[in-house]
């Protein structure tokens, strides 16, 4: 039986290493690395149910794929970072969260795609944000883009980022002036 998905050490910098225990006996710990390539192949499926084509790199150097539309005539072109959330067992509410941390690279029409999952057990993402970049800020760690608050164990979209969650914030994409669309307010 799956019961918790903990971070390996608070120390450790890599978001994808965890620990999956099995059964009800905290003493035996089966050392699991659960894989970023989980949430970008789940976001790659969730683009390519709406229509775009996925493009994966040779190399993972950058951004994680890049997806295509024609809409109204126009192709459409999109870098996509993915960066999932994993909280673990004993995160407290904050008031924002989301990404923060280093973006590899940077382009004008990218789609930073932040993957939120459950606190415990091996599940899809609760709900997915698909960014523009001019809602990720400068941080000292790197770049922040926080579009969700953490309330009672689990992770909430902010009522002034909603547009950029789930079906509607894959749809926005559509739109050959996305990049420029911010959220009801300027604060991330």
């Amino acid at each position: 039986m799956l019961t918790a998905l903990e971070p390996l050490d608070r120390r450790d910098h890599e978001p994808s290493a965890h620990v999956l225990e099995l059964g009800n006996v905290r003493r035996s710990r089966l050392l699991m690395k659960v894989s970023d390539y989980f949430a970008e192949l789940h976001v790659a499926g969730r683009f390519a149910d709406a229509g775009w084509n996925v493009y994966f790199p040779h190399r993972d150097k950058g951004f994680d794929f890049v997806v295509t539309k024609t809409v109204h005539g126009q192709e459409l072109i999109r870098p996509v970072q993915v960066k999932g959330k994993y909280p673990s067992g004993e995160k407290s509410d904050k008031v924002v969260y989301g990404y923060v941390g280093r973006l590899t690279q940077m382009h004008p029409e990218m789609v930073l795609v932040i993957p939120f999952f459950p606190r415990e057990g091996i599940a899809t993402p609760l709900f997915t944000a698909y960014m523009p970049l001019n809602q990720v800020r400068r941080h000292s760690r790197g770049y922040r883009c926080q579009p969700a608050s953490y309330r009672d164990g689990a992770p909430v979209p902010r009522r002034d980022f909603v547009a950029f969650f789930e079906e509607a914030g894959l749809r926005a994409l559509d739109d050959p002036n996305w990049a420029h669309v911010r959220g009801r307010s300027d604060a991330s």
